[in-house]
């Protein structure tokens, strides 16, 4: 699948994206956001950018809970997702330091050097070239800046991957389809989880895009990975 179908495939379940998303996680996406707050840099007046904001769970949650957070920015493809955002979460919180901007996690439209923190939750693997996303988080990094990157693995322990994979194989597709009315939605995030890199090799990735300090957090017996690194403070 192409990075114009993935989109197009979000932006067709947007209004019950996040209700599915938390039947799916049994809750714990709340969780796992509250692991990148934990993680952001240290400083105030911090600029943030959230990349495949979606319907911006991520970066709302985060600019509530952090008041260190002067400046946020929220950039997705997915135009439906965006207005989701917008008009549906972010407004009702008048947010006046909240922006969002259609935009390609490949070709990011921004300066370099420009925000102190840049997220992503469970984007980069549905991009057709994660390297090349993550060589561009790099760039619009301040020196000193850090990536926080939240995405699904697979657990290290074979039983426990054995079991996750007859979740993700079989009951993610037929509950997701059920709640959504698109099953091939649900076969695509199975598919899309299973064949994405493992820790170690997003690793490998973030230190030949120029990321330091790197350091993962593994969640829930290893399914779930968050991903740290800062840019050389210069």
């Amino acid at each position: 699948m192409n990075d114009a179908s993935v989109w197009q495939m979000f932006d067709a379940l947007a209004t019950r994206y996040d209700r599915i998303n938390r039947v799916l996680s049994l809750g714990q996406d709340r969780k796992w956001r509250r692991v990148m707050l934990q993680h952001l840099p240290a400083g105030d007046a911090l600029q943030l950018l959230d990349v495949a904001t979606g319907t911006g769970d991520v970066l709302l949650d985060l600019v509530q809970h952090c008041q260190r957070i002067n400046k946020a920015v929220g950039v997705d493809m997915a135009q439906q997702m965006l207005q989701l955002a917008q008009h549906n979460k972010a407004c009702g919180m008048q947010l006046a330091h909240v922006s969002w901007q259609q935009g390609n996690a490949m070709q990011l439209p921004f300066a370099a050097a420009t925000f102190h923190v840049v997220t992503m939750a469970f984007g980069i693997r549905n991009t057709s070239d994660p390297q090349r996303v993550l060589q561009q988080i790099h760039r619009v990094l301040k020196p000193g800046g850090r990536a926080l990157i939240l995405e699904f693995s697979l657990p290290s322990s074979a039983w426990l991957r054995g079991g996750y994979m007859l979740y993700l194989r079989h009951i993610v597709p037929l509950l997701g389809g059920m709640l959504s009315g698109q099953k091939q939605a649900y076969r695509y995030l199975n598919q899309s989880i299973e064949q994405f890199a493992t820790p170690q090799k997003m690793l490998y990735w973030m230190q030949q895009a120029g990321f330091e300090n790197l350091h993962v957090v593994s969640m829930n017996l290893g399914t779930v990975t968050l991903y740290c690194g800062d840019r050389h403070l210069a």
